[in-house]
Formats: structure tokens, sequence, C-alpha cells
């Protein structure tokens, strides 16, 4: 290697190893944990890299030590195996063991990591322990997110059990998408309280763990609730979150629901600190006008909005699609567009007198206007619309 070359590996190196992304395809768990048992090996070999970590992405949640051991060896020199292999040293599987969490302790600049993917049918020996590097003060996150999918009762209480063992340790925290439920298992208050203190953004999917989360004032901002039906969001909110000054942020991503949402409950029950909402939810609104009207009555709630946008998942959404699509083959396209913006823009100047802060907005057909000027501007492909609002 010349010396231009050295320079620019050197150059190179701290960018390649600061965030890492894992590689990770459904249903392939033994690749998965092949990939992140590779890291393990190149940062084994190379403990100067791991100081240059900053975030890990796709995380598994366990790696197999036989797996492990493979991996490590898969390069070796058959013979030097043969004769000193690792599967028939019980010292030396047991290293394996805690090889992992060695390595990854040198990673002490870690401020990001997610971790996905299946849980082990049992909490065996060596299964998550390459994650108990979480369980060191050293180590200071910043960011966490759980995606973890255990099969059964017995390894989602183990591995609830863990996870809350990281949250005892990891203070720092000031980003958490956690799914759990608060059930199994189920934790005291006290403790559940005294996770992640300065945490501004918290995610997930059960109204049980949602609201141990938010039983005390932390400084949250953001709000990220998948998957919980909307009355029971709405509850949430009027119990917990509409006295909350903090709380700027809402993404609400709904289950599938047969009843028109009710939106005047929904936004009567939120904060008005509330700046942004943004939603994913069947709508199941008889017309976009109706939608639209509604709308209109529950930014009344909600006067300090400075960004808007909602995708309508709902099969009336799609019938929406499917008539505009059918009168553009019997019209001209450029009108039907033109109608179609100029009945947003008469919305949009409609919610701009009821939130006079309000700036970007996205509709259930996917067109994002902008507000500049006093003028709501959309950009799409091959037309822009300018009106005043």
């Amino acid at each position: 290697m010349t010396l231009a070359d050295r320079h620019m590996q050197d150059l190179a190196t701290p960018a390649l190893y600061r965030n890492i992304i894992i590689p990770r395809k459904e249903e392939e768990h033994e690749k998965h944990q092949k990939s992140a048992a590779r890291l393990v090996r190149t940062l084994s070999g190379r403990p100067s890299l791991a100081v240059l970590v900053r975030g890990i992405e796709n995380a598994p949640c366990f790696i197999w030590v036989r797996l492990l051991e493979r991996i490590l060896f898969e390069h070796a020199d058959p013979l030097g195996s043969q004769n000193g292999s690792l599967g028939e040293s019980t010292n030396a599987i047991t290293e394996l063991h805690h090889l992992p969490v060695d390595v990854m302790k040198i990673c002490v600049n870690l401020q990001s990591l997610s971790v996905v993917g299946q849980a082990p049918p049992v909490d065996a020996s060596g299964t998550w322990r390459w994650l108990n590097f979480l369980l060191n003060p050293n180590i200071k996150l910043k960011n966490l997110r759980v995606w973890c999918y255990p099969r059964s009762r017995i390894p989602r209480a183990s591995w609830g059990f863990f996870v809350a063992k990281v949250l005892d340790v990891q203070s720092s925290l000031e980003y958490l998408d956690y799914s759990f439920d608060n059930q199994c298992p189920k934790y005291g208050a006290d403790r559940v309280n005294s996770w992640a203190p300065e945490l501004q953004v918290l995610a997930g999917n059960y109204i049980g763990g949602l609201r141990a989360l938010l039983s005390t004032k932390r400084s949250i901002g953001t709000l990220v609730v998948r998957s919980v039906p909307m009355r029971d969001f709405s509850l949430l909110c009027a119990d917990q979150l509409k006295t909350v000054d903090t709380l700027k942020e809402i993404i609400y991503q709904g289950p599938v629901e047969d009843e028109q949402p009710d939106l005047l409950e929904l936004f009567g029950a939120m904060p008005t600190s509330l700046r942004i909402f943004r939603g994913e939810m069947w709508l199941n609104f008889p017309t976009e006008d109706d939608l639209f009207q509604e709308l209109l009555t529950a930014f009344v709630l909600t006067p300090n909005l400075i960004e808007f946008g909602v995708v309508d998942l709902s099969s009336s959404c799609m019938g929406f699609f499917e008539i505009d699509q059918a009168s553009i083959f019997h019209a001209d396209t450029a009108s039907h567009e033109e109608e179609r913006l100029q009945d947003q823009g008469m919305w949009l100047a409609r919610y701009a007198e009821i939130c006079p802060g309000l700036r970007a907005f996205t509709f259930p057909d996917g067109k994002q206007w902008s507000r500049a000027n006093g003028w709501w501007i959309y950009r799409g492909l091959c037309s822009r619309g300018y009106f005043n609002g």
C-alpha cells in the first residue's frame, strides 16, 4: 500500500465506522446474526475501530455461540482448527460467551442503537449476552430503538426483564422506541419513573407501556404512537397529555378500524402546545369534504398548529383515487388537477384563518403544500398552484 493509499484509508475509516448498518432481511435470522458476528470479529481484531463507532442499526437480539465460533474461524487454517478447535475446549467456549460483550464495551462513544429481529425461543446461555455491554455505565446511549419479537410468553418476559435492566443503566436516553405493554412483566411505578429522565422522544405500540412512561413529567417533545386504536389514544391524551406544555409533535399510525374516527374528540384531548401532527389512519369518511369539514372544526381546538399531514388508509380513500383516475380518462388532465388544487387551496385558506401559524399541510392524496408570505404553494411534477391564504 502506497503512502497516498494509506492516507486515503486513514481519512475514510472514521466515516465507514461512524454509523454501522448491519444487513438484515425478513426471515433470514441466521444471516442477520452472521453479519453481527462478523462485526464482532472485526472489532475484536482492531479495537481502535470500536472507539470510532457512534451508531449501530439493525443489531440482532442475540448471536448463537456456535455461529460466532464459525465466523471467528471461517478463515482460519484448517489444520490449526483441527488441532485446537474451540469446539473441543470448554474454556474457549466460555471465552466466546464473553468476547462480544468485551468487544462492544470498547465502543465507549456509541450513542445510537437499534435492536431488531426475532428473540430466541428460550433464554439459553449465550443468546442475547452480546447486548450485555449496554449494562456497562461507561456506555451512554442517547437513542435506543428496540423492535424485538419474542414468540411466546417465557422469552417475552425474559427479554422484557433484560431491557428493563438496560433502561435502569442508560439514564442519558433522549430517544426511546420500545414497544412494551407493562404487563409481561409488569414494572413498579418507581422503577419506570426513574427511566430516561432526559427523554425527549417516546415511541411505542402499547397503551399500557405508553401510560407507564408518560406517568411522570418528562419533558417529552415528540410522541410516536403506532397500532393503538384512536379511541384509546384519545383517552391517553385526555388523561396524561392535555396539560403537557412541552409536547410539540405527535405522529400517530393507527390500526385498521371500521368506524369513522372522532377527530373532534382526538384534537380536543391534545395539548394546546401541539405544533405538528402527522397521521396515518383509516378515516372512513363518506367524502373528502366531510373529512375536510371535520378538520376545520378540529383545528379550533389546536390553534397553534404549524404543520399537519394525514394519510388515509381506508377503502373510502381508495375510492377517491379510483374516481379521480376514472375522471382523468374522460376529461382533460390539466383541468382536473386545477380543479382539485383550487378546492384544496380553498380549504387551506380557511384552515389558516383558524391556525394563523400553519405553514405546511399534506392532504390524504399526498399533495404537500407550504405557505410563505401569505401564499399557499403546491409543487407537483407537472403543475404549480398558488393560492392566497
